[in-house]
């Protein structure tokens, strides 16, 4: 079975191999060598969202890599302090799972991928659990999954997402604007 390091070095391999930008990070935030870190960052620009890019990061654990892909940008200010923050995390949740709910994207059946909203930030991100086996034994699928997938998911929700939870759409037209194979 592939260790964490061999997780590590295999991925980072691949993103050297194909011009991929990347930051080695550790715990504490710092550039690091590659033997040290906890963290590989990366980011794809997606002129449609509202961060105008989605940042990935693979968080290597003992059994797994930690995949997570985020707008950069919060969707809704959450401080709490007054009825109109209160209902924008209200309707964010309520369309995130939705979405969960009705999540058939056809990769889904290799990795659970959960939409989340960061309470602390307002940003939205997907996460997915990697176990080292699995990217062993289908790597370029894993891959194609963390630099594809999880991005163009992001990308597809965006707009729905944030027009509804700032109340410029009703949840029914927001859910007929998401991607038909998000709707079952």
């Amino acid at each position: 079975m592939m260790t964490k390091e061999e997780a590590k070095r295999r991925i980072i391999d691949y993103l050297e191999a194909n011009s991929i930008y990347y930051i080695l990070l550790n715990e504490e935030d710092k550039p690091i060598d590659v033997n040290e870190i906890d963290t590989i960052y990366f980011s794809a620009r997606v002129p449609e969202v509202i961060g105008r890019h989605i940042e990935t990061c693979l968080r290597f654990r003992d059994e797994h890599v930690y995949c997570q892909s985020y707008y950069c940008q919060p969707i809704v200010q959450n401080k709490g302090e007054n009825q109109r923050e209160k209902e924008e995390i209200f309707r964010a949740l309520r369309i995130i799972n939705y979405i969960n709910q009705s999540l058939c994207y056809e990769c889904n059946t290799m990795y659970d991928n959960t939409l989340i909203l960061d309470e602390k930030t307002g940003d939205i991100f997907n996460a997915t659990l990697i176990r080292y086996e699995m990217l062993e034994k289908f790597f370029y699928e894993t891959i194609s999954f963390v630099l594809d997938f999880q991005v163009q998911f992001l990308k597809d929700i965006c707009i729905p997402v944030v027009f509804y939870t700032a109340n410029k759409l009703s949840f029914h037209q927001a859910i007929k604007m998401l991607p038909s194979r998000i709707n079952n």
